[in-house]
């Protein structure tokens, strides 16, 4: 098994951007409604894929998106590790 480099984080900014959103999530959820947070991050992640993608490439991941729905573990279960799916 190939051990990850102690600089890991710097190599990686997919994950460092992850980690980040992830912890001003948590941050937010208990200061705040969770659902209000959960819906921001999704509205905002929409607008952002709207502004940089073509309207088929648009359509064609919002169509993934519900294709794959049932696929999405809260996070009170036990991650599965695939790799990267986000």
């Amino acid at each position: 098994m190939k051990k990850k480099p102690k600089n890991f984080m710097q190599e990686d900014p997919h994950q460092k951007v992850y980690d980040e959103l992830f912890a001003l999530m948590v941050k937010k959820s208990l200061e705040l409604d969770p659902q209000m947070v959960a819906s921001t991050f999704v509205a905002l992640g929409l607008r952002q894929y709207r502004t940089l993608l073509p309207e088929h490439d648009f359509e064609r991941l919002l169509e993934t998106f519900m294709e794959t729905a049932k696929q999405i573990r809260p996070f009170t279960e036990a991650p599965v590790d695939k790799g990267r799916l986000h």
